[in-house]
């Protein structure tokens, strides 16, 4: 048996919210007791262990409506919501399976005020895309269009009478729904353009079969791509039970009908998004969510799990549905995935019952009996990408560079395309986008000092941006002249440079002193120079280095040299006297042996008896 069963009744509109429908008959296949039973145990003695992501912090979960009564039958479209709401009728939704006609509100989430649609309470089923939002009329049975800008209301079909047209779907500016103009016995699915002057047939019933397998049911469009529950190859077991829905579409492009899938179990319950269609099957012996992409015409199975998934509703790359135990009524929750990654999330973990989940872009919208009654929660992303390293920093001694920043979006993920980088406040092309980075080179950086900015959204459209800066210094700093330079005649002495850089600056900490090729210490550095006291300097050359680095690594130096010489010339004195001038001789001789700096022989001088001798 089915554990939720959906009635439908063209001519009362008794329905609720379970996959199986029938007219006046039951469409769900019967399970024997004991194979339910059996299947029971088994769940309990095996259960299915699969690995869920918690929600992250970036979605905010609200409530779009609170209140005593019970609100069904939910849609979104965009940030509004709308359903069907029972506050002001004397019933509401007795059983899951059974709700009746109420008022149709709409919301624009997050901070919208409640707009009621209708002015007595007689809608059912609601639908929306964009400004348009369309619903069942109870009281006449016609599918109701509403624009939510002008506030005009018209009928979908142009066709006059009670004709009873059920559960509509919009998409743009086009309405799909099941009509029962052709017999009170089957549905077939239209279609009005709203552009166009009447409402036309999707479907025609074969004539050869029998009522129950003439019938469609759920249809839902987006685009071009209409699809729906197909009765035409079900059949009818000896107990009088039917079997076999089928999943077929309609390309309105083309105009041409085909089928999605004919699995010989049960497939219901069918939504598209763009040219992928998603739904509900019974093949594995309990409910599993199938998907097909219809360009490839690849079929996967989305859920794999002994408990039972149903209910899909898909938009992009994002699927939701309900999940349950099987043939459990008091435990249900709400699952969504990135069909991209595979990722699956449980939105909902707590004990109340969750059901019908829709999801529109990366706004997701479900069913919550938290209070006792029927709300209605949903959950955004409402966390921009967070942006991080940011580079390069600092200085640069080159005029070539790659910018990079990383960034991460835990709820709906980054949007590589809104990824952007600008220098300067230009923006920079050719830029390498991944879904966690992205990276720029860029050549011919002038001198100076550059600002990046980074701007990343998240699929949600949540925007962040993160800044930067560097400075590009390719020039050394400038080393003057270094001191001391020439004969020095003390053993001690204060060699020093003076510096400067007119770019990144100076990297004091890099000054180098060195002598006679070995490193001086303890050097006294300012930003200007650098000076250094030495003492027990040998006599003989000495050579100096001064080398310093701005802050981008660029290094400058210079060179000098100087003589020490602390000993005095030796002095050798002879004198002889010389009869033939009747005077007396003096010599002396001069000597400044290695490494002295030689005699200065400007600076020789003789005295006798104190006074100098020519």
């Amino acid at each position: 048996m089915r554990t939720l069963i959906d009635f439908k009744n063209a001519g009362t509109g008794f329905r609720g919210s379970a996959p199986a429908r029938v007219r006046w008959v039951f469409v769900a296949p019967k399970r024997a007791v004991l194979l339910a039973v059996f299947s029971f145990l088994i769940f309990l003695a095996i259960s299915a262990v699969s690995a869920f992501a918690v929600l992250s912090s970036d979605w905010t979960m609200s409530t779009v409506v609170s209140n005593p009564s019970d609100q069904v039958n939910e849609n979104i479209s965009g940030h509004t919501v709308i359903w069907q709401d029972y506050r002001n009728t004397a019933y509401g939704c007795p059983s899951v399976n059974n709700c009746l006609d109420g008022d149709i509100f709409v919301r624009q989430m997050p901070a919208g005020l409640e707009q009621k649609l209708t002015a007595t309470p007689i809608g059912m089923d609601p639908d929306i895309s964009g400004n348009i939002a369309v619903w069942r009329d109870w009281s006449t049975g016609r599918v109701i269009v509403h624009n939510l800008t002008t506030g005009v209301e018209s009928n979908a079909s142009t066709v006059g009478g009670t004709v009873q047209q059920i559960t509509p779907s919009v998409s743009g500016n086009k309405v799909v729904w099941i009509d029962y103009r052709q017999s009170t016995d089957y549905g077939e699915v239209y279609m009005r353009d709203l552009s166009a002057p009447s409402d036309v047939a999707l479907t025609q019933a074969d004539p050869s079969l029998a009522a129950p397998q003439k019938d469609k049911r759920h249809p839902d469009i987006d685009g071009n791509i209409v699809v729906w529950e197909d009765w035409r190859n079900a059949y009818q077991d000896a107990s009088g039970w039917w079997h076999n829905p089928d999943i077929y579409m309609k390309d309105l492009s083309t105009g041409v009908e085909s089928p999605v899938c004919t699995d010989p179990s049960d497939q219901y319950a069918p939504v598209v998004s763009g040219h992928t269609v998603a739904w509900q099957d019974y093949r594995n012996g309990n409910w599993d969510i199938y998907m097909k992409n219809l360009d490839t015409g690849v079929e996967t199975r989305v859920t794999n799990s002994t408990d039972d998934q149903t209910w899909p509703s898909l938009s992009g790359d994002m699927l939701v549905y309900k999940s349950s135990p099987p043939y459990s009524t008091t435990q249900s929750d709400v699952y969504m995935e990135k069909l991209s990654t595979g990722a699956v999330t449980n939105i909902t973990s707590d004990a109340p019952l969750q059901k019908l989940p829709k999801v529109s872009g990366y706004s997701i919208v479900w069913l919550d009996n938290g209070a006792g009654n029927w709300d209605v929660k949903e959950i955004d992303d409402t966390v921009a990408p967070q942006i991080t390293s940011v580079a390069p920093v600092g200085n640069l001694a080159a005029t070539a560079a790659t910018i990079s920043a990383g960034y991460s979006d835990a709820g709906s993920g980054v949007n590589t395309a809104s990824v952007s980088v600008t220098l300067d406040g230009t923006a920079v092309a050719g830029c390498s986008v991944t879904a966690a980075q992205v990276s720029c080179p860029v050549t011919g950086l002038a001198q100076g000092a550059h600002a990046i900015g980074v701007a990343a959204g998240d699929l949600a459209g949540n925007a962040a941006t993160a800044s930067g800066s560097f400075f590009v210094d390719t020039v050394a700093p400038a080393v003057g002249a270094v001191s001391p330079s020439g004969w020095l005649t003390a053993a001690g002495a204060t060699v020093s440079a003076g510096y400067s850089d007119a770019g990144s600056g100076i990297d004091t900490a890099s000054a180098a002193v060195t002598l006679d090729g070995a490193a001086v210490t303890g050097c006294p550095v300012t930003a200007a120079g650098v000076s250094c006291p030495l003492t027990g300097l040998a006599d003989g050359h000495h050579t100096v280095s001064v080398s310093v680095k701005d802050m981008a690594g660029n290094t400058g130096s210079a060179s000098g040299s100087f003589d020490v010489d602390t000993k005095p010339p030796g002095i050798t004195l002879a004198t002889a006297f010389n009869p033939v001038t009747d005077n007396i001789d003096i010599n002396a001789g001069l000597s400044d042996p290695a490494p002295g700096s030689g005699i200065n022989a400007s600076s020789v001088a003789v005295r006798l008896n104190g006074s100098p001798v020519s």
